[in-house]
């Protein structure tokens, strides 16, 4: 049983991601791309791959054109493994499977105490309508975006809390009537409410009804931010389909100038190059109110191409440098730490009766109440599972893990759709109800070939 991989390349996979945390990098299709050596922590242009037969128990490539041997040199000393010594002939010594295993552990041991890796840089606190501190997002170095809460005790529990609030919500609610600023991202509504305006955000893009709700009767404006891609539009639009209805208007607003280049992306970026507070006041302003139905906020995928395109024709250049490129690395945000990314899907595969629905039911568990999984961190979040094939089944292995996992099956942030059905049939009620719940974490899809249909050929 896997992960979207074949049963035989497990035991690969854990040394790569063991190998991955030594290298400061991370696993990418059966290999791991890591900092070569002297490069910056961003750099990715040392490839590792295991390879029993090879003298190092790995192989290694450069794409900067590094020495060959200066790099397996820089992945021994960097797993933990002892220094290279000649054999008398020339050759290189292979070191044991079992010297490789305990050096790398050994590494990783160290680099995994149960704290975040890196270096906190900025804090962002998030509190309710009478400032009391609900959770912080921290931000690290290597960029890291990591949510705790208080543990009562003076302490922190690195998890997210279950309940999600708008960014700044308390100096919101001391100017009822002013517009509001909507940025990405905690640092650009510090940097928008320093020009004395009311600003704001979501912590990771989730909007629920407590945010939602903040904003009723608002005039918003949302600064979008530019990627190359167009990220930054689709997530902007995003933002106004959850307000529409709620806010008393809304705009997008693109700032000019920007460009998706680093340094040159978001409304930080747009007032360290020198522009005023009125200058944002004008540029906004002068936007045209936003609506569903508006030609520049498009749905369909020809649509979302030609509006990457237009990113495209406002940069420089289409071909971009290596260290370009490699600027606008973005770190995985996971849900399941080193196991499961937000905003991927996974397939989870294997033989009638080999534990899939077991696996995906515990993942649910420890999502759901953000217990550690396998010695993981876990996110706390809200889970939908579509029960598709025999139901019952599902049930009663639910009451019983409730049972030996000591949850209360009634209260649990897990929800469920019975059944199966042709999902296409049922999409706008289900987003309708998902929107309502405030949105959840992972979905889990049991049996899809019952959710998607397809009309027979004739």
């Amino acid at each position: 049983m896997s992960l979207s991989r074949s049963a035989p390349d497990i035991a690969m996979i854990t040394d790569l991601r063991a190998l991955a945390r030594a290298l400061g990098g991370e696993v990418s299709n059966g290999q791991v791309l890591a900092p070569g050596p002297g490069h910056s922590p961003k750099d990715r242009s040392l490839c590792v791959k295991l390879d029993s037969g090879a003298p190092d128990g790995f192989v290694t490539n450069s794409f900067a054109g590094d020495d060959a041997i200066v790099c397996r040199d820089h992945v021994r000393s960097k797993a933990g493994l002892p220094a290279f010594k000649p054999n008398g002939n020339g050759k290189r010594h292979r070191a044991s499977d079992d010297t490789i295993e305990r050096a790398l552990m050994a590494v990783v041991a160290k680099q995994t105490d149960g704290k975040p890796k890196g270096k906190i840089v900025a804090i962002y606190d998030y509190k309710d309508a009478d400032g009391a501190l609900l959770y912080q997002v921290c931000r690290y170095e290597p960029k890291r975006f990591v949510h705790r809460q208080p543990d009562g005790k003076g302490g922190w529990i690195n998890k997210g809390s279950e309940r999600r609030v708008i960014y700044r919500w308390p100096e919101l609610i001391k100017f009822p009537d002013a517009t509001t600023f909507i940025t990405e991202g905690e640092k650009d509504a510090n940097n928008v409410a320093a020009l004395d305006l009311t600003a704001t955000t979501v912590a990771s893009g989730k909007w629920t009804q407590d945010c939602i709700n903040a904003l009723t009767g608002r005039d918003c404006w949302i600064i979008q931010d530019v990627d190359i891609g167009g990220a930054g539009d689709r997530k902007a639009r995003n933002t106004a389909k959850h307000l529409h209805g709620v806010a008393k208007s809304i705009k997008i607003v693109r700032l000019p100038g920007l460009t998706g280049d680093p340094g040159n992306k978001d409304v930080s970026d747009w007032l360290e190059q020198g522009h005023s507070k009125d200058e944002l006041i004008e540029v906004c302003a002068s936007t045209p109110d936003w609506s569903p139905d508006d030609a520049s906020a498009p749905d369909s995928d020809a649509q979302d191409e030609a509006a990457a395109e237009s990113d495209f024709q406002q940069t420089e250049t289409v071909i971009q440098s290596s260290g370009k490129f490699i600027a606008a690395y973005e770190p995985p945000d996971y849900l399941i730490d080193g196991l499961l990314q937000r905003r991927f899907c996974y397939s989870l595969t294997a033989h009638t009766g080999r534990g899939k629905t077991a696996l995906a039911l515990l993942i649910a568990v420890h999502v759901a109440l953000g217990r550690p999984l396998a010695g993981r961190d876990v996110e706390q979040g809200r889970v939908l599972m579509f029960a598709g094939e025999n139901p019952t089944d599902v049930r009663q292995r639910w009451i019983a893990m409730s049972q030996q996992m000591d949850f209360d099956g009634d209260t649990i942030s897990a929800h469920f759709i019975p059944g199966r059905f042709k999902i296409s049939a049922l999409i706008k009620r289900i987003r309708t109800e998902v929107a309502a719940l405030g949105g959840v974490s992972a979905v889990d899809y049991r049996h899809q070939c019952g959710l998607f249909r397809r009309r027979r050929r004739e």
